[in-house]
C-alpha cells in the first residue's frame, strides 16, 4: 500500500513546540513528511523499549520541525508512507491487517476522514462512510469515502 495522509492538527498545549509525536503500524515506513508546506525531519527508530511498551499494534515516530509550532494555529501535516499492510484472504478478498494504524495518528480522539482508494478495477472496496465518488481510470477504479468522527 502507498498512502498520503494529510491532516489538520491543532496542538492541545499552550506552549509552542517543534516536535510532533505520531503513531503508525510497524509494517509501514515513512518516505516523506511536511508541516505547513515545509519538509520536516522524521525520527523513526525502532527500539526494544518502545516495542515492549507499545506492543505490536503501532510504533511512535517524531516529526521534527525547524521552528516551534504556534499552539494557537492549526497546522497542516502531510506524510507519505508505504508498506505491506494488505492481507490476502483468498478468492480475491483483501483486507487491511493494521486497521487502526496503517495511517499516522495521534491519540484516540475522533476525526473526520476523507479517503480516496485507487485499486484494480476488477475489485470492489468496502469501507465505512458515505461514498462520494466511484469511477474507473483506465485499469484502475477510484473510490472516495467520507467518514465523520471515526
Amino acid at each position: 500500500m502507498q498512502a498520503v495522509t494529510r491532516a489538520t492538527l491543532t496542538l492541545q498545549e499552550t506552549q509552542a513546540r517543534s516536535v510532533l509525536p505520531l503513531n503508525l503500524s510497524p509494517n509501514m515506513r515513512i518516505t516523506a513528511a511536511s508541516v505547513d508546506g515545509h519538509p520536516v525531519e522524521v525520527f523513526d527508530r525502532a527500539s526494544l523499549r518502545s516495542n515492549l511498551i507499545q506492543g505490536d499494534e503501532d510504533r511512535q515516530f517524531l516529526l521534527l520541525c525547524d521552528t516551534a509550532l504556534d499552539p494557537a494555529l492549526p497546522h497542516e501535516i502531510e506524510i507519505h508512507h508505504e508498506g505491506a499492510v494488505i492481507r490476502d484472504a483468498g478468492n480475491q478478498v483483501y483486507y487491511v491487517g493494521s486497521r487502526g494504524t496503517w495511517y499516522p495518528r495521534t491519540g484516540a480522539g475522533l476525526a473526520t476522514y476523507d479517503l480516496t482508494f485507487r485499486y484494480p478495477k476488477s475489485l470492489t472496496v468496502a469501507a465505512t462512510g458515505t461514498r462520494v465518488d466511484d469511477h474507473t481510470d483506465g485499469e484502475w477504479r477510484v473510490t472516495r469515502e467520507m467518514m465523520e468522527d471515526a
